[in-house]
């Protein structure tokens, strides 16, 4: 924070000083910092991220991480660290992942890259039940 102090002079003399605070410009934050990406199903993942130590001179109001291929990406609205789940991947596909912070200045630069995970196949569960017969079932004589 920036205080001056201003002393305004008119035709009539010297006026009374003032003090004013300038405010440092908000400015966007920087990157956060990337943590573990983890494949969590077929189509799933979670990105683990730290909170950059300068939010830009505003809060940090949300993360985003965005997927390479694809960019699918996930929001998470919070001010801090977190776990951000990522929904709508491909089965069976390599993934890394960067994060972006959000304060009201704008969106930062990427994170560095996550290292790389593969989605699981996508598996499909069927079930059926088969009956065998044919007897009529009554009784023997």
């Amino acid at each position: 924070m920036i205080v001056e102090n201003v002393t305004i002079i008119s035709g009539q003399g010297t006026g009374t000083p003032l003090t004013f605070t300038l405010a440092e410009p908000i400015k966007i934050p920087a990157p956060p910092t990337i943590g573990t990406a983890t494949a969590t199903g077929a189509t799933t993942a979670t990105v683990t991220f730290t909170a950059p130590t300068n939010n830009g001179g505003a809060n940090i109001t949300s993360y985003t991480a965005i997927s390479s291929p694809g960019n699918v990406t996930a929001t998470l609205n919070q001010a801090g660290s977190g776990t951000i789940n990522v929904t709508g991947l491909s089965a069976s596909t390599s993934y890394t992942f960067t994060v972006t912070a959000t304060n009201r200045a704008g969106t930062s630069a990427a994170s560095a890259a996550s290292s790389s995970i593969t989605t699981s196949d996508l598996t499909v569960s069927v079930q059926y039940l088969v009956v065998a017969g044919g007897g009529g079932g009554g009784t023997a004589y």
